[in-house]
Parts: C-alpha cells; sequence; structure tokens
C-alpha cells in the first residue's frame, strides 16, 4: 500500500492536488471497497464519530496539511473554457460534496455542459445585454448553461511572487508552470515597463498576467477579457485580495464595482480595500495607489470598441494558439505610440523561426488594415524577445513571443 501512494502532488496553501493515479493503484481500489463496506455494515461506535473513510481522510489533511484533496483528471482538448475534471477527496467542497469518492465505480467526475463555438475574433462588437449572477458580483455570458453558485463552491488561494490568486477547482485550474513568465512580466523592465500604461489582456483567465501588471509592473489599467465566468469570479476575487480597484462591465452603461453584489443601475466606483464584502481583504496595505482592473466577460471580440487605440501592452495567452486575437491586439494598440504584443503560442521544436515569419507577415497585414487610417506608411514590426515558457508535448513548447510595434515615424 505504501508504494502505491503518489509520489509528488501540487500543494496550494489549503489545496493539495494529486495525480490522476492516486488510490487507483492495487491494493488501494480493494482496501478502500473493503473500508466503505465496513462502514456501511458496521457504523462506528459513538466513541469514534468518525466513519472509517472519514478517518483516512483526516489522515491525508494531516499529512499533506491541507483542508482539501483531490486528484487530478484530464482536461478536454475540446472545452473551450478548459474546464478541468477532479475528484474531490477530503475536505468540504459545499454544493459539490457529491462528487467526493475514492473509487471510481461510478465515474461521476462532474460533467461541464458544452459551450457553443466562439464567434470569429473580427466579428462586429455586440452590445447584447448579458446576465447577472446571483454569486459575487461577476457576469456570465447567457450561452454558458453551468451551475453558477458560487458561493457555495470551494474556493482555492495561493500566493506567487507576491500576488494571490483565486480559483474555484471544480471549474478553473492554476497553471503553476506559468510562474517563470510571470516574474518575467513582473522585473523584465526592457519589455515590460507598463508604468502609467494601459494594458489590454485578451484570454485573462483568473488574472495569471492582469494581476502582475497591476501588481509589479506598474499598469494605470488593464483592460481584461474573459470567457469562462468562474475564471471572472476568481480574477475579482484575486483583486480584491491584493487590494486592487475592479469593475465588471455589462454592456456600455452598466458595471458592477468592487465589492458589490447587485447591479447598480448607474456607474459607481469603490475600492475593494475600503468596503465590506465576502472577498478577502488585501493581507498588506499597498504603499503606493495600484492600477485600476476593468473586466469585460464574455467574448473579447464584443468589447473591442471599449478599449480599441489605447493599448501600449496587449497579452494573448492562450494556447494552443492566440492566433484568433490577433486582429484583436492590432486594433487595441496605442496609434500614437504603439507598443508591444505578446503573442502566446505552442510550437514544435525546430519551427520557431517559420512560425515567427508568418506572425510579422500577418500582423503587417492586420496594422495596414487597421492602422492606416490612423498613421500614413508602414509600421515597424519585429519580435524583440522570445520566451520558452514551459514544455507543452513531446518535441512542442509553450513560447512567448514579444513584438514590438511603432507607427511611421513623420
Amino acid at each position: 500500500m505504501l508504494e502505491a501512494l503518489p509520489q509528488k502532488w501540487e500543494h496550494y496553501s489549503d489545496f493539495t492536488l494529486l495525480p490522476p493515479n492516486a488510490f487507483l493503484s492495487e491494493p488501494w481500489p480493494q482496501v478502500l471497497h473493503q473500508i466503505i463496506h465496513l462502514d456501511y455494515q458496521q457504523p462506528s461506535p459513538a466513541a469514534k464519530p468518525l466513519s472509517r473513510i472519514q478517518q483516512l481522510e483526516a489522515i491525508l489533511q494531516d499529512a499533506l496539511q491541507s483542508t482539501h484533496i483531490a486528484r487530478k483528471a484530464i482536461i478536454p482538448v475540446q472545452d473551450l473554457l478548459r474546464r478541468p475534471k477532479i475528484r474531490p477527496l477530503a475536505g468540504d467542497w459545499g454544493v459539490h460534496n457529491r462528487f467526493k469518492t475514492f473509487v471510481e465505480d461510478s465515474h461521476l467526475l462532474i460533467e461541464h455542459s458544452p459551450v457553443a463555438s466562439l464567434p470569429p475574433s473580427s466579428s462586429c462588437p455586440s452590445r447584447e445585454i448579458k446576465e447577472s449572477v446571483p454569486g459575487e458580483g461577476t457576469v456570465a455570458p447567457k450561452d454558458i448553461d453551468e451551475d453558477l453558485d458560487f458561493r457555495g463552491a470551494y474556493w482555492a488561494m495561493t500566493s506567487q511572487n507576491h500576488v494571490w490568486y483565486s480559483w474555484a477547482p471544480m471549474f478553473t485550474m492554476f497553471s503553476a508552470g506559468n510562474i517563470t513568465e510571470k516574474e518575467r512580466v513582473a522585473h523584465s523592465r526592457a519589455i515590460f515597463d507598463a508604468r502609467d500604461k494601459v494594458v489590454v489582456d485578451l484570454y485573462a483567465g483568473i488574472g495569471y498576467f492582469t494581476l502582475v501588471y497591476l501588481v509589479h509592473a506598474g499598469a494605470r489599467i488593464v483592460h481584461a477579457c474573459e470567457w469562462n465566468p468562474w475564471s471572472v469570479e476568481g480574477l475579482c476575487r484575486g483583486a480584491t485580495k491584493n487590494g486592487i480597484e475592479w469593475e465588471v462591465t455589462q454592456d456600455s452603461t452598466q458595471v458592477i464595482s468592487a465589492p458589490s453584489i447587485s447591479l447598480p443601475s448607474t456607474t459607481t466606483t469603490t475600492t475593494a480595500a475600503s468596503s465590506s464584502s465576502s472577498h478577502p481583504a488585501p493581507t498588506k496595505p499597498k504603499s503606493t495607489r495600484l492600477g485600476k482592473l476593468q473586466v469585460y466577460p464574455g467574448d473579447n471580440a464584443s468589447w473591442i470598441r471599449c478599449f480599441e487605440n489605447t493599448a501600449h501592452h496587449v497579452n494573448l495567452g492562450l494556447i494552443p494558439s492566440s492566433e484568433q486575437g490577433w486582429v484583436l491586439a492590432v486594433r487595441a494598440l496605442c496609434p500614437i505610440q504603439g507598443g508591444f504584443l505578446h503573442v502566446h503560442q505552442n510550437v514544435r521544436q525546430g519551427e520557431e523561426p517559420e512560425f515567427e515569419r508568418r506572425l510579422i507577415d500577418e500582423l503587417h497585414r492586420l496594422f495596414d488594415i487597421w492602422k492606416l487610417q490612423q498613421q500614413q506608411g508602414k509600421w515597424d514590426i519585429h519580435v524583440r524577445h522570445v520566451e520558452c515558457v514551459k514544455s507543452f508535448a513531446p518535441m512542442v513548447y509553450h513560447y512567448v513571443f514579444d513584438v514590438e510595434c511603432r507607427p511611421p515615424q513623420p
């Protein structure tokens, strides 16, 4: 039994994520079935209020120093929202306690409802009003038929490089492998100097890079787009924890401000640090005022008019490919000063130069379409740096191409 225990795991504050085969290798399944059978046949005596399986949970929690423990499962590649499937093993998972079990007889992993294909990124902006969510003050696209009980779910939290992140493990994931890129955003002034500048994050997630731009890189405002309502909620919780002022935009006239949970009739702005809320308060007051986070839920193409021609940095953190957002990035870039596009892409080893050439050619084409009205002449576009973030698959790596784009000089 000891030899079949997992040898590695991911640990975040009070949450531990075990590998997919944890407690599924013999003799564990046979032993666990016997324990469950004994609990069913012979309930624990009054002297032992915990059942045998609950005692096993407590042992795991003590050994791993975690209140919540789960087992990984495969992330469906076809899921546009990249929602994980995990098996809760120990701890209070709120409304999702019904999915807790050590054995896999039922294969009762939470099933996420399908999401229709994303509209083309070049589509015209729409002003379709999104539905408000009775949770923590965020907004969900209408076509995501998910159980949005934010208050009833378990939320994990961790800190990397003095930035707090929050996510619901049943519906979103935390990528620890992106830490090197987060550190680069925080400290590489030659590329990521965002002091008093505008940043657009087209695929914000729970704020992997959005929050770093605000906490470390000095951004004045970050416009963050995110499709998954659970990630939007995590982004807002993380912003509150870091003491960042935020708003979630519903349409051109309606916003939800931190930390309100009801839709105000007019646009209002409050600071997360000064108001009462179910969001956790920042652990340490910031000595300098941080920039503002503006969140746009749903399709990023539908919000382009809100930040078009304003950005000095555009982050395209979608893998395996962010190509569908290149046109939005070009449109978002400031036509007077230009700036940087940070293009994330999975590329097979040895094919980096070919991809770089294709990227530059396509960007030249898009700038000719979208920026000729503001500036006459060709933009100066070149790759300043290529960063290998991590291995994604055999011979395939996650890269970031830092593309500097400057308007023609008069």
